[in-house]
């Protein structure tokens, strides 16, 4: 009955490891989702003086990432519909609607290291 016990454990810690690894996999592919999120929300944010475009960011969470931009202005110029000479209002949010298939194939591809 001793050495079962030591089998269940042994699985059970197997097991564990197994299921932190792709929660760390998970992770790291959402942060590289996160990254690639940015770039885009970047390359489609209003360009005016560049402070916007400057002040993207990615951090890494407990869940996975958050994207965002830091300028004091960027909620404003997101949610305002301006005729901008370069880029657009939305800015984030086109960078997620226009490429979710890519999104999710960085965060399978983490998923699967």
């Amino acid at each position: 009955m001793v050495a079962r016990e030591m089998d269940v454990g042994a699985v059970m810690r197997n097991l564990n490891g197994q299921v932190n690894r792709i929660k760390g996999a998970t992770r790291l592919g959402c942060v590289r989702a996160g990254f690639f999120v940015e770039a885009e929300a970047t390359k489609n944010a209003p360009l005016k003086s560049g402070n916007l475009r400057g002040s993207g960011y990615t951090r890494m969470t407990a869940e996975g990432s958050q994207v965002g931009f830091e300028a004091e202005y960027a909620v404003f110029v997101h949610e305002i519909d301006n005729n901008y000479a370069i880029g657009g209002w939305k800015f984030l949010q086109r960078a997620v609607d226009e490429n979710r298939e890519e999104i999710l194939e960085i965060i399978r591809a983490g998923a699967r290291v």
